[in-house]
């Protein structure tokens, strides 16, 4: 897909600053779970996200117990998903 580089998606194992870059991202969607948890007003629910990327945000509320589903464009993007 030549919308999303290789790198686009944080996961390459042993190298330090996509290592760091993960971990920010990771961090920044662990936020957004619990503001989407709290927005929804219960502890769990049901999730849709179109353009998933590479499921970051999904595991994140999966985390929280949400039953979970993403739909996603990119191969390598849905294959990390």
């Amino acid at each position: 897909n030549r919308a999303y580089a290789a790198t686009t998606y944080a996961r390459a194992e042993g190298d330090e600053a996509t290592e760091e870059l993960g971990k920010r991202l990771d961090t920044f969607f662990d936020a957004q779970a619990d503001r989407a948890t709290a927005a929804h007003g219960q502890n769990v629910g049901s999730l849709l996200d179109v353009g998933c990327g590479d499921g970051r945000f999904l595991a994140a509320m999966a985390r929280r117990g949400w039953q979970i589903a993403g739909l996603e464009t990119d191969s390598s993007a849905a294959n990390l998903a």
